[in-house]
């Protein structure tokens, strides 16, 4: 295993983002609480952390077919030569309690605590600075203030805003929607039920027994139960109570429900189309 790794790595140069690299949020405008973590407690108070045990797996079975293995591998193998530099590393950013950007980082650090520098205790023990942001509200979201001051509870005043406002809906609800997993239906093989991280701003308008489930039907596109227009319903219903309480509007007039209803699928469709691991069914575009 090791003389395959040296083959994959080039040990000489400090590692660079590559194709498997994704860019985090511009925080430059955001106040951040910073805090100093080893890799245990990141792992138990960051959600949404990704891939990690997957390339750990990936290198037990010597797959290294995979360009994020490859470049967490390259590194763990320039952090396992240059131990005290992971302090010089970028911060870990995390938004909404939600890994934004580092996870190649993170990986490597867990590849190396885990196999590649098991019995060396730095790795448990190591302080990596952490950023965390509280919420997305960057100057453009300030002008959300002032949309509110006009906003009217009729259906027409939100028409009449829609371009402008429209952008920053789906922004914010970028920032607060995440999925945790997806599975195949109990009821229907062609559905597939999505569970979502649950956030505040959404939560605390759930119904009683309700929680972040939404169900994404492939196929003929049609939702096969009650149950699963219920929980669509009341997911989306407590969505669109978050959008309220940060744009301004009135529940009785649906404003946001459509487009966050389309929002929702288009969300979950990405998803699928972008996992490397989960083979999902290609026939799953909604119609609208």
């Amino acid at each position: 295993m090791k003389n395959l790794i040296k083959k994959i790595l080039s040990e000489d140069n400090t590692p660079q983002p590559g194709v498997s690299s994704a860019k985090g949020t511009d925080v430059s405008n955001m106040k951040s609480n910073t805090k100093y973590l080893n890799i245990n407690e990141i792992l138990s108070q960051v959600e949404g952390i990704p891939y990690y045990k997957e390339v750990l797996s990936d290198i037990l079975k010597n797959d290294y077919s995979w360009p994020v293995t490859k470049k967490v591998l390259e590194y763990a193998q320039y952090l396992k030569s240059n131990p005290k530099s992971v302090v010089n590393f970028p911060p870990i950013n995390v938004i909404n309690d939600k890994l934004d950007d580092g996870a190649h980082r993170i990986s490597a650090i867990y590849l190396l605590d885990n196999l590649l520098d098991r019995n060396n205790p730095y790795w448990d023990d190591v302080k990596i600075r952490v950023d965390f942001y509280d919420k997305i509200l960057s100057e453009e979201f300030e002008k959300v203030q002032d949309y509110k001051k006009e906003m009217s509870t009729s259906h027409k005043e939100y028409l009449k805003f829609k371009e402008e406002i429209t952008p920053l809906i789906t922004k914010y609800l970028d920032s607060l929607i995440n999925i945790e997993m997806i599975v195949k239906s109990n009821d229907n093989p062609t559905t597939y039920t999505v569970y979502f991280y649950d956030v505040e701003p959404i939560s605390k308008h759930y119904c009683y027994g309700c929680g972040g489930t939404f169900h994404y039907p492939t196929g003929n596109h049609d939702l096969y139960t009650s149950n699963h227009y219920e929980d669509n319903d009341q997911f989306t219903s407590a969505v669109e109570m978050a959008v309220i309480d940060m744009f301004g509007g009135d529940l009785s007039d649906m404003e946001f429900y459509s487009l966050i209803y389309e929002y929702l699928f288009d969300r979950i469709k990405r998803y699928m189309d972008n996992d490397p691991i989960n083979d999902y069914p290609e026939e799953h575009d909604m119609d609208w």
